[in-house]
């Protein structure tokens, strides 16, 4: 072979197995980025809720106060102000000030002082207000608009909603919203520390979205893109990391230098074949009509190469074989490892059994004893080959489940186990145990969520819960009643403190974030059961310990 031949196959073998590991690591990259934008949603989702919860507090109060001018339709400004002032709270509420039109004409504000230059002004005069007022005189409908030029001065977004009398059309009332404080109480202002944000008015299919909050000119193709409606209107959020979505982790990095390294030793051993084979074949070629007898010693040493490339291949497969099973091999090395003591026990047996009858010094006794003796062995083997079954079975039902999160029927009992057996290394090292009281009980739900929740409850116990506590002990009793799955989950720890009850659900709240913990554990329990389940979850008052009370429906709808 050529040298530059060799040399470019050489390159192919070290391209192609770096391209495999390159792979890997694009799709832990990948795995790494889709993780951080799904938590960015998680996060976006948590901020709607509260936007959502100013803006409907926001409204309730329009809602009365629309209510008393319904009732005095011809009241003073004293008369408004003093209601107003009951409904106006500048600490904790987003409302700037109050606006009733009547017609479409400033009539009353309130605070007064601030906004009194607003009064008497026709907002269908004002070009910037004048599209947004007649359409809520005309079609009597409510709208979240903004952001909005004031004509007092300044920008809001404007709750507007219309006053109706009797059928007819009397004015409207503006719930002018200092869109800065809306901002800080949700939660959005200090999220946009760390964060590229852009918060858009959705304004129409035919009108251009109104921007009225970025922190940010430029996002790239990665933002996330989420839209939630809110009150009389709807918003549209771009969001991305101020320094980006970053997939390099730790196995990332472990991929691509194992890679290179694979693929340079690879590269190595091959060259040194690829110059072996062509010495030995110029060797056969020069020496073949000469001496029979090196021809042979030739032939010796290629079967020798070939042997040893054969062994080089089986040992990577080995390699990879043993990656692929270290995750099980501590669980089934006991049971295996009886099967093989009592296999070498029945075949010393055997062995004595076949001298005695050879020697013909076989006894009928030492029969019948041999004969027991195999059908004790055997039913050890069996028994240990089941358990080593069962463990596998378990390990694949759970890692399937994980993948595919299907809706499907399971037997609760039965999955229990299969849970209990995949995390029983964390507790083999402990004096703790679990107590299971569960009959055999089928429902449809999503087996990965479950495996979630019961997961995170079992590892709550045994990180918080037994942190002090040699022998631990949890219990899980399960029934039926009005279609619905009840568990009742308990342990003996030290249960959790009384001021730090209410908080046990919020996200990001834990007691051990020096040690590694994210707060999300419960946070995610309580979601998944709540929103993927249907069901509820209530922490009951226990003189030790924990006990939790999760209902689950039968069946979803």
């Amino acid at each position: 072979m050529k040298s530059t031949t060799r040399m470019i196959l050489i390159l192919f073998i070290f391209l192609a197995t770096l391209s495999i590991f390159l792979v890997s690591a694009n799709l832990e990259y990948q795995r790494e980025v889709t993780a951080q934008k799904e938590n960015l949603r998680n996060e976006l989702q948590i901020l709607s809720t509260y936007v959502n919860q100013y803006v409907t507090q926001s409204i309730e109060n329009g809602v009365g106060l629309i209510s008393y001018i319904r009732t005095f339709p011809n009241l003073s400004r004293e008369e408004f102000e003093s209601y107003a002032m009951r409904l106006y709270n500048p600490e904790d509420s987003v409302i700037r000030h109050y606006t009733v039109l009547k017609d479409t004409t400033i009539t009353y504000v309130y605070p007064y002082e601030d906004n009194k230059g607003a009064i008497g002004i026709d907002l269908a005069e004002v070009e910037a207000q004048r599209e947004d007022t007649l359409r809520i005189k005309d079609e009597n409908i409510s709208m979240f608009v903004g952001p909005v030029d004031l004509v007092q001065g300044g920008r809001a977004l404007i709750n507007r909603m219309p006053i109706v009398i009797d059928d007819d059309y009397w004015g409207q009332l503006s719930l002018v919203i200092r869109y800065d404080k809306l901002l800080e109480l949700s939660g959005i202002a200090s999220f946009s520390e760390k964060n590229k944000i852009r918060i858009e008015q959705v304004q129409g299919e035919y009108i251009p979205d109104k921007t009225f909050y970025e922190n940010a000119e430029i996002f790239s193709s990665d933002s996330i893109v989420v839209s939630f409606d809110v009150p009389n209107g709807q918003w549209e959020l771009t969001v991305e990391p101020k320094e980006g979505f970053n997939g390099l982790t730790t196995i990332f990095t472990i991929l691509v230098v194992l890679g290179i390294l694979f693929s340079l030793i690879i590269s190595y051993f091959s060259n040194l074949l690829l110059i072996n084979n062509k010495k030995l074949n110029d060797t056969v070629q020069l020496r073949t009509n000469e001496i029979s007898q090196a021809n042979k010693e030739l032939k010796v040493s290629l079967h020798q190469l070939e042997t040893t490339q054969e062994q080089l291949v089986m040992r990577e497969k080995h390699a990879a074989l043993g990656e692929l099973v270290a995750g099980v091999a501590h669980e089934i090395n006991t049971p295996l490892g009886i099967c093989v003591t009592v296999n070498s026990y029945v075949q010393d047996n055997n062995r004595k059994l076949k001298n005695h009858f050879e020697s013909n010094t076989l006894k009928k006794s030492e029969l019948v004893d041999n004969f027991n003796s195999v059908e004790e062995s055997t039913e050890i083997l069996a028994s240990n080959l089941e358990r080593v079954s069962q463990l596998v079975y378990s390990f694949k039902k759970l890692a399937t489940d994980q993948f595919l999160d299907e809706y499907t029927s399971i037997n609760f009992k039965t999955y229990l186990d299969y849970i209990l057996k995949t995390i029983s290394p964390t507790f083999k090292t402990s004096k703790h145990k679990i107590i299971l009281d569960v009959p055999d009980i089928e429902f449809m739900t999503f087996p990965s969520a479950i495996f979630q929740v019961m997961t995170n409850l079992i590892m709550n116990s045994y990180i918080h819960g037994f942190e002090q506590i040699e022998n631990g002990e949890i219990k899980i009793h399960a029934s039926v009643y009005n279609n619905m799955l009840m568990i009742d989950y308990y342990d003996n720890g030290q249960g959790i403190k009384e001021d730090l009850i209410d908080k046990i659900y919020n996200p990001f709240f834990t007691t051990k974030r020096n040690e590694g913990s994210t707060g999300l554990g419960m946070h995610i329990v309580y979601n998944i059961v709540f929103q993927k389940l249907q069901g509820s979850i209530e922490l009951i008052d226990s003189n030790q310990g924990v006990h939790f009370v999760v209902q689950l429906p039968l069946s979803l709808e």
